[in-house]
This record gives structure tokens, sequence and C-alpha cells, in this order.
């Protein structure tokens, strides 16, 4: 898959390996979708392009970041969010806080990214079906795509059309 067209800046230093996923994945009892493991070890903390693709239903949803795992986001700077190695990344934090919310329990999703409004996406560990939470809803859980590799695709081809 061509991550690529999506990047809009990827600086070094961010990189990890199966090794860091792995740990991740024991820590957490979780499996990365394939397609997200080969995201992380390409573009793990790369900034995103803005991006907007049809879900399922032909729903539009935004894409800001997919979270990066090691590292935290830091705020400091101003105007400027730059990833800073951390014991605890992004996406490892997001899933610790994500545990009290009773629809990601219930459905067993963790997160992975968000939309310019703080929105989550989530990926289910069964089926990696993509869950999108929008805050401001009363029913937030909407099932957005049909995989994390569909939420790729479509973010992608948003970006060749």
């Amino acid at each position: 898959m061509d991550f690529a067209k999506i990047i809009n800046k990827k600086d070094s230093g961010y990189d990890i390996s199966d090794e860091d996923l792995d740990f991740i994945e024991q820590k957490y009892s979780f499996n990365f979708p394939h397609i997200l493991r080969q995201y992380y070890l390409s573009y793990n903390g790369a900034a995103l392009k803005g991006l907007y693709a049809n879900g399922i239903a032909n729903e539009r949803f935004g894409l800001h970041d997919i979270y990066p795992v090691k590292y935290r986001w830091d705020y400091s700077l101003r105007n400027k969010v730059i990833p800073v190695l951390a014991e605890v990344g992004q996406m490892e934090w997001s899933y610790e806080m994500s545990q009290d919310l009773p629809e990601v329990i219930e459905n067993d999703l963790v997160p992975f990214a968000n939309d310019a409004g703080g929105n989550q996406y989530f990926w289910q560990k069964k089926t990696e079906a993509v869950y999108y939470i929008c805050y401001d809803d009363l029913d937030p859980l909407i099932l957005a795509f049909n995989s994390v590799e569909a939420f790729f695709e479509s973010f992608i081809k948003s970006v060749e059309t």
C-alpha cells in the first residue's frame, strides 16, 4: 500500500521495530492488523495531509493523525506538535485512557487515529473493522470502515482523485 500518498512530512528519529510492536501487543493483549503494522514500521510519527474519505454508507470522515507508538506528542512548542520518545506512547496512552468507555470495552476496540476535532478511530480486535467515536453525539459508536485496510485504502484513494 502506498502510504506515502497520505504523508505530509516524515521527520527522522521516530523509527520503531517489529520488536517494539511485539512488546506492545504482548503488554496489551492484542495484535496489530498487518496493514497498520506496515504503516508503523515505515511512517511512525509522520504528519498526515488534510484527508477526507467516504466510509461505509458513503459517510464522510476526516483523518488528522495516526497515533505514534513509543512516542507521545509534545505540545510545548508553539504551533508545532512533535512526537517525543516516552515510556508510554500516544497510541498506548490512548488505549489506556479509553478503557473506561463502555462502548470501547463492550466492542473490544483499540484506538489508533483521530480527526481534527479529536474524535477517534478504533479497530475491533477480532474483525479489524474500524469504528469512529464522535464525542459530541449521544450515540457515538459508528462503523466507519469494514477493515483497517479499507480505512487506509479510502484515504489513499481520496488523495488520488
